[in-house]
């Protein structure tokens, strides 16, 4: 499985439950990744209309062996993966929940490109 995930520079990924930004040309970038999207109902909702005919929603979108997961509130701790693409903000914002990329992972590419809202977004790939 692959997960994506938008961490800031200190590794989070949430403030009080909710995701700490979003950009359009990122969710542009994310939807390039995989033929589905598997994500939840929150996560959805940051995309127009157009874009949702590549998305998977539902409350089991981690459960997939092969499948692509974009995470913003789910918790990655219990399941299995080997890819993780991650989008990194360039910026701090307020955080309660981090991720660390595991052990045994190693960055494989690294892209930088403009946001909407952001002048710099860093896409980093590591596999096992």
């Amino acid at each position: 499985m692959t997960i994506i995930i938008c961490l800031d520079k200190n590794n989070g990924y949430q403030f009080g439950g909710k995701r700490q930004s979003t950009d359009r040309e990122l969710r542009k970038k994310i939807l390039e990744l995989a033929n589905e999207i598997r994500c939840d109902e929150y996560t959805a909702s940051q995309f127009e209309e157009d874009e949702k005919s590549k998305l998977y929603v539902g409350d089991d979108y981690l459960n997939t062996i092969n499948g692509t997961c974009f995470i913003e509130k789910g918790d990655v701790s219990n399941i299995s993966y080997d890819k993780i693409v991650v989008f990194w903000w360039n910026r701090s914002y307020p955080t309660t929940k981090k991720f660390i990329i595991p052990q045994g992972f190693k960055s494989v590419s690294k892209e930088n490109f403009k946001g909407y809202s952001h002048d710099k977004i860093t896409m980093e790939i590591f596999t096992k």
